[in-house]
C-alpha cells in the first residue's frame, strides 16, 4: 500500500517474513480474488516478479 508502483517479490518476502513458498500461495490466491497484480520479467538474465495492489484490493484492505 505505502508504494503504488508495487513491490519485487524478494522485497515482498523481506517484509512479510515468510517463505517463498508460502508468499506465493498467497500472492496466488490474492491475484486469483483480484486483489493484487503479478508481473513475471527477465531482468540482467534473471527472472523477477513484481507485485502490486489492485484498485480493488486496496478498496478492499481500507475497508478492513
Amino acid at each position: 500500500m505505502a508504494n503504488p508502483e508495487g513491490l519485487l517479490f524478494i522485497e515482498l518476502r523481506g517484509v512479510c517474513s515468510l517463505t517463498d513458498g508460502n508468499l506465493s500461495r498467497h500472492l496466488h490466491l490474492l491475484h486469483e480474488a483480484g486483489f493484487v497484480e503479478v508481473w513475471k520479467r527477465i531482468h540482467l538474465k534473471r527472472p523477477q516478479t513484481l507485485c502490486r495492489l489492485t484498485d480493488g484490493g486496496l478498496q478492499r484492505l481500507l475497508t478492513y
